[in-house]
């Protein structure tokens, strides 16, 4: 991933320009030097930032071909929120730059590059507050690339920025004792994450490391083709009672399709287990002309391929549950370009638009008929997700999915679902809000009431939270605050 820590938080959608670390126009001339990471870098972002808190261990095996998903209907039982009460001691850490955390079950796994440069983790017991390992270091690099969290491992990227090949290292730890388990080098800044192991794309072949040993379960070549072909791995919004993720988005780990896409729209299906070609779908998405870099024009979600084309002003959608050929579901007009199309609930699409003004653009489509049922002004964003009647981005925008009404105040910056039935919303000082407290507001999608619980920080980096437990890193420490009873 480039170090231009800009454009990272901007995938991530995150603090994009609030967190300080150092020198801007150094991480612009690394980055520059980087054309072709720096696209691996946006699909790696977004995988962080959905991936790291939402990596779950369903509790039955899915069938081949998974039932249709349903959008979740928000829960009857609303959540308690109280004020932000202090919890245990967190874990202390000097951020040299971005920190990250990530919730799985009652932990949450926090990093950072530290001021001297070192790169630390560690774990925190999320009914306590406490720590639950000794601070692991894992060796001095020039910048680093995010966490990544679920019952099988802890994932860290490292970057040397020091001309090393390879540059970037993949470091695979032992959720329980935080022990390093192996590394590899990972300067194709591509996972998706499997029960059975990592499945790691590169420009010549794709290869499953065991999670434990990482020893390598099998190996496939890839087509040398211009641009290269996209990886993907479907997330999935139909479970309401998976584990709290700030998109309502998940990975069910037990589902062994992998799929790749060529330029052509040439969708292939794989047994992640195996590596074994499974199905070849030959046009699941538009042709693309030529061009070097990677193919970026494609999201699975809810077993729905979305795409767009080259200039990003037509969207289309093909159904892998129910195949009737490749459908476009929506045209740009003037000058919006098409940023991002996820599915929405039931046969209802988000359409995220861009153009040259300060804002962006959300669309909801409806599938059947292609008709716009809305658009509303938003912040900058990547992705969009409905649980029940509510829409919500990872910048925090909350939108009522039958009316179009924004419920988020104008300063969000940040937020994502606690369960189906509520949200955290963080607001900032727009004036100068790398160095002010973050405002944490409590939103419930039963009746649009919210509650101020309090503020923190500043916030320098990724936070996540349980149900009740948030997890911030700041420039001296990760602490937990207790939000809901």
């Amino acid at each position: 991933m480039p170090a231009d820590l800009d454009e990272l938080f901007a995938a991530l959608g995150s603090y994009t320009d609030r967190v300080p670390v150092g020198p801007p126009e150094l991480a612009r001339r690394r980055g520059q030097r980087r054309t072709r990471r720096r696209l691996a870098a946006s699909a790696l972002a977004v995988m962080l930032v959905i991936g790291s808190v939402v990596v779950i261990a369903t509790r039955f095996q899915r069938p081949d071909l998974p039932p249709t998903p349903t959008t979740p209907t928000p829960s009857a039982a609303p959540v308690r929120f109280t004020e932000l009460q202090p919890l245990g001691a967190g874990v202390d850490m000097e951020l040299g730059g971005y920190g990250m955390a990530a919730v799985v079950g009652d932990r949450a796994y926090v990093g950072a590059r530290t001021v001297d440069g070192r790169l630390h983790v560690n774990a925190i017991d999320l009914r306590t507050g406490d720590p639950l390992w000794s601070t692991v270091d894992l060796g001095s690099f020039g910048d680093w690339n995010g966490l990544l969290a679920g019952p099988q491992a802890v994932v860290v990227i490292g970057e040397h920025d020091d001309g090393t090949i390879p540059d970037h290292v993949l470091m695979v730890l032992d959720p329980d004792t935080g022990a390093k388990r192996w590394e590899t080098g990972f300067d194709d800044l591509d996972i998706q994450w499997y029960d059975i192991g990592a499945v790691l794309p590169s420009r010549t072949s794709v290869r499953a490391l065991d999670w434990r040993t990482g020893a390598e379960l099998w190996r496939i070549p890839v087509p040398d083709t211009n641009p290269e072909p996209a990886f993907l791995q479907n997330f999935s919004t139909a479970d309401a009672a998976t584990a709290p993720a700030m998109l309502r988005v998940g990975l069910d780990p037990t589902d062994h399709r992998f799929f790749m896409v060529e330029p052509s729209g040439r969708l292939h299906r794989y047994d992640a287990a195996t590596g074994l070609e499974q199905e070849v779908v030959p046009d699941a998405g538009p042709a693309v002309a030529t061009r070097e870099g990677l193919l970026i024009n494609y999201r699975l979600v809810d077993d729905q391929l979305f795409s767009t084309n080259d200039d990003r002003t037509e969207a289309y959608r093909y159904d892998l549950r129910n195949p009737a050929g490749l459908v476009r579901i929506y045209t740009a007009t003037g000058q919006d370009r098409i940023d991002s199309v996820t599915a929405c609930g039931p046969e209802r699409a988000c359409v995220i638009t861009r153009s040259s003004g300060p804002s962006d653009k959300l669309n909801l489509v409806d599938l059947s008929s292609g008709r716009i049922l809305w658009q509303v002004e938003i912040n900058y964003a990547e992705y969009a997700v409905a649980a029940g009647d509510w829409i919500i981005t990872e910048r925090g925008n909350l939108v009522e999915a039958t009316t179009g009404r924004r419920f988020d105040q104008r300063s969000t910056v940040f937020g994502g679902w606690v369960t189906p039935s509520a949200v955290l919303i963080f607001t900032a000082d727009t004036e100068d809000p790398a160095r002010m407290p973050q405002t944490v507001v409590g939103v419930s999608t039963l009746d649009g009431s919210s509650v101020t619980l309090g503020q923190i920080g500043p916030i320098a980096g990724l936070c996540a939270w349980s149900t009740t437990v948030l997890v911030c890193p700041t420039l001296q420490a990760f602490r937990a605050w207790r939000f809901a009873t």
